[in-house]
């Protein structure tokens, strides 16, 4: 069983298409609503949903970061709350037979246009990365690889909760750190600099919305 840990802010009309596919399936026993502050409170009744609130916005990083502790399974699905699954997504993770010190990464992402650049509308970007460390990956970023970009700027993917937090935990502690919207980024940088790795999966397909107001208020 695992936890599908979506971190969340003022995103309600997409929140149905993004709990659909993990309220049906009986591999995921949770899911986590971490809710920064939003303008509008968010309620479920629904034995899988557990919903935790912060009294003040605290930024997509540390929500994030705050989502995934709340887990009582040790993998997690992190998955941001406009965002969804393909109809098979969670059978190709139940296939996983996962490792500690990897996360394991989409390998396609399909783009749904919601206001933000309409060009975009229905592009698909592929990753054909294998596993990468960051040797691999200062590899990839020197050459200039637009999909790399891509992978280590989108916050959805299988981790351990562990694994996760001990990446996450320095920063997340200090309260110096300029924290931003490129909260995946920063997140990548330290994973790999721990010594961790990233594994492509194929076939884990998800959809991935393009918004005016995605940012949150860090």
């Amino acid at each position: 069983m695992i936890t599908v840990a979506i971190p969340y802010y003022n995103s309600e009309k997409y929140l149905e298409k993004t709990l659909e596919l993990p309220l049906s399936s009986e591999f995921v026993s949770e899911i986590i609503i971490h809710d920064d502050g939003s303008t509008n409170e968010i309620e479920s009744s629904h034995p899988k949903v557990k919903v935790y609130r912060n009294e003040h916005n605290v930024g997509a990083f540390k929500n994030k970061y705050l989502a995934v502790s709340k887990a009582t399974n040790e993998w997690v699905y992190l998955l941001d709350s406009d965002n969804y699954f393909f109809d098979n997504s969670l059978d190709v993770v139940k296939n996983i037979s996962p490792q500690r010190g990897t996360y394991y990464s989409p390998s396609q992402l399909h783009l749904d246009d919601d206001g933000l650049e309409a060009s975009l509308h229905g592009r698909i970007v592929k990753y054909d990365f294998g596993v990468v460390d960051s040797s691999k990956a200062k590899s990839l970023l020197e050459s200039g690889i637009g999909e790399f970009e891509w992978l280590i700027n989108t916050g959805n993917f299988f981790v351990h909760r562990d694994d996760y937090i001990e990446a996450m935990r320095d920063i997340f502690e200090d309260s110096s750190y300029p924290y931003f919207e490129a909260d995946a980024i920063v997140f990548c940088y330290n994973w790999l600099k721990k010594g961790n790795k990233i594994e492509v999966v194929e076939d884990l397909w998800y959809n991935h919305r393009l918004r005016s107001n995605s940012y949150s208020l860090s």
